[in-house]
């Protein structure tokens, strides 16, 4: 899950996440800052966000942020499935620490 947290309205249509159908990312421009047609592009406001699920067939952009364009802050969530085998190291211990409680 992604939360979008801009510091002004100036990058609201920038800045946002897009999805791709995997032919739009397979063709990528990649001179241009691997920009492609987007499926759904995201609008970064504040207090707004998206989530999906990762997977091999799911594809996702942002454009490059230059300096001159300012910042682009963002707090990500991340879970896992321990039964698949995806969970992170430090995500199990957070996990060991609360059931010793």
């Amino acid at each position: 899950m992604m939360f979008y947290v801009p510091v002004d309205d100036q990058t609201v249509y920038d800045y946002g996440t897009c999805l791709h159908t995997p032919k739009q990312f397979e063709q990528r421009d990649l001179i241009k800052n691997g920009v492609a047609p987007c499926m759904k592009k995201f609008m970064f406001g504040s207090n707004t966000g998206y989530s999906f699920v990762v997977s091999d067939h799911s594809y996702h952009s942002v454009d490059t942020v230059g300096k001159h364009r300012g910042v682009r802050n963002t707090i990500l969530v991340n879970w896992y499935d321990q039964m698949k085998g995806n969970i992170s190291p430090a995500a199990l211990a957070l996990n060991s620490a609360h059931r010793r409680r």
